[in-house]
């Protein structure tokens, strides 16, 4: 697909996992081993390079001496010709802080994201575990002329209730709310029962994306979390992309962390 060369990838791998104790002791929990010889992160980047994204920003924070040296041996082999992963630890480019929150990570590696001229990002999470081809996502963002995009999986609310971020849409499929792991979630109106839990998965248009995130900083109040940023149904022609259809996913193998 020709988009997928207009498209970078901004890999969040710089979470703590406390839930996941003792595992997460002397590393990230992108880190953690998984299925003998793999960490949880090879998941997400087994993903984006068979679904054809090779331009790949990883975002490191706590404790990302196992995770830096992992993606260096497994993964630089596919550097070269204008594709790369590259780690991207904290700079302190735009602020004296540590990441804030997930949606400041992104923003202190604004500088970067500009300096690829994209048309795309997707903001993918380092620490999930399911099998995925982006692809079919980015085609449907095309197809819906949306500006941003939204992963989602539809599960029943009782499952959802208090584990999950649950995205209210309308019959359209565009974003109207958004609640973090709600006691009584919202059921789509497609499928009663059920609701859309929040994949962590984003795709935006880039010349939005930047002014979103540049807004974020300045704003006080702010807590800098992705999903409450990039959820809202304030933002325009914001769209759910329910992944049923073309994800499998273990969504109870690995949870903690967003």
């Amino acid at each position: 697909m020709q988009d997928m060369r207009d498209a970078i990838v901004v890999l969040l791998a710089g979470g703590q996992g406390e839930r996941l104790w003792p595992l997460t002791r002397d590393r990230a929990k992108p880190a953690v081993p998984f299925g003998a010889l793999y960490r949880i992160i090879d998941i997400t980047l087994s993903n984006c390079v068979n679904s054809g994204l090779r331009r790949v920003f990883v975002l490191t924070q706590y404790k990302a001496l196992s995770l830096s040296r992992h993606v260096r041996a497994g993964w630089s082999g596919l550097a070269g010709l204008g594709e790369y992963i590259e780690i991207l630890p904290p700079q302190m480019r735009v602020s004296k802080e540590w990441y804030q929150g997930t949606a400041d990570a992104v923003y202190q590696n604004i500088y970067s994201i500009g300096s690829e001229r994209s048309k795309f990002v997707f903001i993918l999470s380092g620490d999930h575990i399911y099998k995925m081809n982006y692809a079919k996502m980015l085609q449907q963002h095309l197809d819906s002329g949306a500006d941003v995009s939204v992963g989602t999986i539809q599960i029943p609310t009782h499952e959802a209730s208090k584990q999950f971020g649950v995205i209210e849409v309308d019959k359209d499929w565009r974003i109207v709310g958004f609640e973090e792991k709600p006691l009584h979630p919202k059921e789509s109106p497609h499928n009663p029962g059920q609701c859309n839990a929040s994949m962590g998965i984003y795709i935006f248009n880039t010349q939005l994306l930047i002014p979103i995130l540049l807004a974020d900083a300045e704003d006080p109040k702010s807590h800098h979390d992705s999903a409450r940023i990039f959820c809202r149904g304030s933002l325009p022609n914001i769209t759910c992309s329910p992944t049923t259809s073309w994800t499998k996913t273990a969504r109870l193998l690995i949870t903690g962390g967003t």
